[in-house]
């Protein structure tokens, strides 16, 4: 069998494309106004919306009722509730009670603190 040398390799029908310089390889890009690239960017703005409006949905619908939230008042309004911390481990109600009711003691023996902490169960509420 004759040895065939490696210019003959690249004479075929489907090697051709290789001896064109890259630019003619390369389909052009798509400018900005083009109405293809437009529509897909809307698409995919519209995709990203509604996942993230799914998602904030499944997270809200969860009905966890393990949480606890850390509360003070306010020195000028004894009345306001102020959110400090909200406590929703996975481990269940007590890892989250007990965290929140140690923090609460962290926050109040401090000596210069004028304020109340408390701990509520259920998520953050005005």
């Amino acid at each position: 069998m004759p040895a065939v040398s490696p210019a003959a390799k690249y004479d075929s029908v489907q090697m051709r494309l290789f001896r064109l310089p890259i630019a003619a390889r390369t389909p052009p890009l798509m400018s900005i106004r083009d109405p293809r690239t437009i529509d897909r960017s809307r698409k995919a703005a519209a995709g990203a919306a509604i996942g993230i409006a799914l998602c904030a949905a499944a997270v809200g619908c969860t009905g966890r009722d393990d949480r606890y939230t850390l509360y003070r008042d306010s020195v000028v309004d004894p009345t306001q509730r102020v959110h400090v911390a909200t406590f929703d481990a996975a481990d269940g109600d007590a890892y989250n009670r007990d965290n929140c009711e140690a923090a609460r003691a962290v926050f109040q023996a401090h000596p210069d603190i004028r304020t109340k902490f408390w701990c509520e169960k259920g998520h953050f509420k005005k």
